[in-house]
């Protein structure tokens, strides 16, 4: 009955509202995109643990800072998903969570570390949902034969991705992994954040 721009009021009440409701606000286009992949292509999480696998030691720590901001919890490791882990890296490197996936990689090769990773944290019970930070550049073989992209795997938790590197290679593993139904971020904090409101919406909806 009014015109947008003669609306006005005070942030919180909306925002309260909206909490009562159900309803997530966004703040800008691209979070509502962010947040629309997430809810469209993932199971929403059963809790906030995660688990994150990362091409490097730094993509771990940036997850692992972003997770504490956003209210979600860095899992613990069961010790099968360690052993599973073990078997494609160096007996020197320690298995901890956020995996750090590149001494796999040099041990293993890209496909066998990501897909002993991915698998691993994947089927752990600890685990509500995962972050994988993957890094593409020119010269490096892409993961394009990763298990959780064949036809007829279906994941009971949200799997969310962040690719790093060459602008190409970025789009092209993007196109790869959404088609497959895999949400894809340019940032960690961007895909922290995603997998922390399904956490909030699904805790929130069942206090409704």
């Amino acid at each position: 009955l009014s015109h947008t721009g003669s609306l006005s009021g005070k942030d919180e009440v909306f925002d309260a509202a909206c909490r009562q409701a159900g309803i997530i606000r966004v703040k800008s286009l691209d979070e509502l995109i962010d947040l629309t992949k997430a809810f469209t292509f993932q199971p929403l999480p059963r809790g906030n643990r995660v688990a994150v696998v990362s091409f490097t030691g730094a993509g771990g720590v940036i997850a692992t800072d972003a997770c504490a901001e956003s209210g979600l919890a860095v899992a613990r490791l069961s010790r099968e998903t360690e052993k599973k882990l073990r078997r494609v890296t160096p007996n020197w490197h320690r298995i901890l969570n956020p995996v750090d996936l590149w001494p796999a990689v040099e041990a293993s090769g890209i496909i066998e570390a990501c897909n002993t990773a991915i698998n691993a944290v994947v089927d752990d019970e600890g685990v509500d949902g995962v972050i994988v930070v993957l890094a593409v550049f020119r010269g490096m073989a892409l993961p394009y034969d990763l298990d959780i992209l064949k036809e007829g795997r279906h994941l009971d938790k949200p799997l969310l991705f962040c690719i790093i590197g060459d602008k190409d290679y970025m789009e092209l593993m993007t196109g790869v992994l959404e088609k497959r139904g895999f949400p894809v971020y340019p940032d960690i904090a961007r895909a922290v954040k995603a997998l922390a409101v399904m956490h909030r919406y699904n805790a929130q909806r069942k206090r409704l």
